[in-house]
């Protein structure tokens, strides 16, 4: 003869485990994405700073990330908004401040350009760009803009030059090169990581025991 004994308290047991389950496994989640984007996004800064010629600190102000939360459980990885780093970061030659000759006019005229290294071992020549600091004590590399080009004419004469940037983060991590990379690394630690914060959250709420 099999007998089976209904424990009450072992199925009242079993309940609040699973009624406990499914916010910690939220909690869980929301933990886990967050960790992961941090460690996506010091990832990606690294493999484009390998390959381009500026810092990891200027690569990484271009990359902003959004957390995610319990209304929200995504996490991303956006642009900061500006058309790219800076050129100024780009290891511009030559750096003096400012980098134009003055004419017999009184006007400044730059010689062949600037030269930039965008990527690492090679350098190129940014024809008419020239370096230069604003009333507001910002240094960059700037360019005279076209007659005719947006509102040149009606522009007042500190308007008519425009500021000139590199390539964007953002971009180059979204090329061939880079994105399958950057897909399998964050699959990668989003495993590893919801495997630890699952384990965590479900041990604070007492539904599964260290062994």
């Amino acid at each position: 003869m099999i007998t089976f004994h209904g424990d009450i308290d072992e199925l009242r047991r079993l309940t609040k485990g699973i009624a406990a389950a499914e916010p910690a496994l939220e909690k869980a989640t929301v933990s886990a994405l967050n960790k992961s984007i941090v460690s996506t996004r010091a990832y990606g800064v690294k493999l484009v700073a390998r390959d381009y010629a500026v810092t990891q600190k200027a690569v990484r102000k271009e990359l902003k990330i959004y957390r995610a939360n319990l209304h929200r459980k995504q996490a991303s990885i956006v642009g900061s908004g500006s058309p790219g780093i800076p050129l100024y970061q780009f290891r511009p030659t030559p750096r003096r401040v400012p980098s134009t000759k003055r004419l017999k006019s009184g006007g400044y005229s730059p010689k062949e350009g600037i030269k930039v290294m965008i990527r690492r071992g090679s350098r190129k020549v940014v024809k008419g760009a020239f370096i230069a600091e604003t009333e507001s004590g910002h240094i960059g590399v700037f360019k005279r803009r076209e007659r005719g080009l947006g509102n040149w004419w009606n522009a007042f004469r500190k308007n008519r030059i425009e500021k000139m940037f590199g390539p964007s983060p953002l971009r180059i991590l979204d090329s061939e090169h880079y994105y399958e990379k950057l897909d399998n690394y964050t699959e990668e630690i989003m495993d590893k990581n919801m495997a630890h914060e699952a384990d965590y959250f479900l041990k604070k709420a007492g539904v599964i025991f260290n062994v």
